[in-house]
Parts: structure tokens; sequence; C-alpha cells
């Protein structure tokens, strides 16, 4: 099992969470609130993992007497000081991921949104992927939205090396 341990550390490298490895009706559980899996892997794969430039992972452990792993990595965002996070990883029978459990410095985070418009930006994603009361659809129809000029015009002011990502969203999202 610390191979799917070390697979779902992978995922943060790759810039890509696999769907196969999370049973979908599981729970994300974070600092700000909780999701289910199904739309954690989504969100990663849609919003999220494209303000990503690097993953470093520090550790990965697993115990078999609980069923449950462990992964410490360090992202790395496009100007932004590194961001290090810890998520508990528990495994259903089946061997599937269904409870993440995210630790990070929440208060740094939030600091950052203030004068770094790619942590705003990836604020407003955690928001939107947090609000219950709409689907899933919505939800990335408004992360659409969100992608107005001005705010591409913000982010390439703030650091013009963004330039693929403006890119990678246009072309994938058609904005």
């Amino acid at each position: 099992m610390i191979e799917l341990v070390k697979r779902y550390a992978e995922s943060y490298h790759a810039k890509h969470l696999e769907m196969e490895m999370h049973d979908p009706k599981g729970l994300l559980i974070c600092p700000v609130d909780s999701i289910p899996l199904s739309w954690y892997v989504n969100y990663n794969n849609f919003w999220w993992m494209h303000f990503v430039k690097n993953a470093t992972t520090k550790a990965t452990l697993y115990n078999p007497e609980t069923n449950v792993g462990f992964v410490s990595i360090d992202l790395e965002y496009y100007s932004v000081p590194t961001f290090h996070f810890i998520q508990f990883l528990r495994f259903n029978d089946q061997h599937k991921i269904d409870l993440v459990r995210t630790y990070w410095n929440f208060g740094w985070a939030m600091e950052l949104t203030k004068t770094n418009p790619i942590m705003k930006a990836v604020q407003i994603g955690d928001v939107l992927w947090m609000r219950k009361d709409i689907d899933l659809e919505t939800k990335e129809q408004l992360t659409r939205d969100y992608w107005t000029d001005d705010v591409i015009k913000e982010v390439l002011n703030f650091d013009p090396n963004l330039k693929h990502l403006v890119d990678t969203f246009k072309h994938l999202y058609r904005i």
C-alpha cells in the first residue's frame, strides 16, 4: 500500500489527480471546510494544479494496521514562497482513498492573498469549490467566469512568467 501513497504523491508532481485512486463518495477535510473527494479531484485538475510550478515530496508513510497513509509535500507556486502541507490518507477495503485530511498554515496563505494575485485566485477557487449550495457544473462555470481580461492582466502584470497559465485556461476552457 505504500506504493499507493507514493502514487498519490506523484500525482502532485504530474499535476493531475487520478479519480481511479479515490472513492468518489469519500471526503476531503481541510481547515476551510469539507467536500466530496470527487469535487476535490475535479478542483485540483480543473483549477488549482495550474498554479503549481513544482512539487516536492518530503515524506510518505503507511501503517498497514490502520490502513492510513501520510504524505508531506512542498509546493512551489509561481511567485509565491514554498507552500508546505501534509495530508492524511485513509484507504478503504478496495484500496481506494476514502478520506483525505489536509493540514497547512492557513494564516500564512491568507496573508499572501492580500499581496499576490495568484494566491488570491487560488483562494477564490477554494471558496467556490467549498460551496455546498451549488453543483459542480456551476462551480466550473463560475471558475471560467472569474478569468476576465482584468484578472488576467493583473496576474500577468504581477508575474509575466504566468503567460502559459493564461494560455492554458484560454485553450482548455475557452476563456
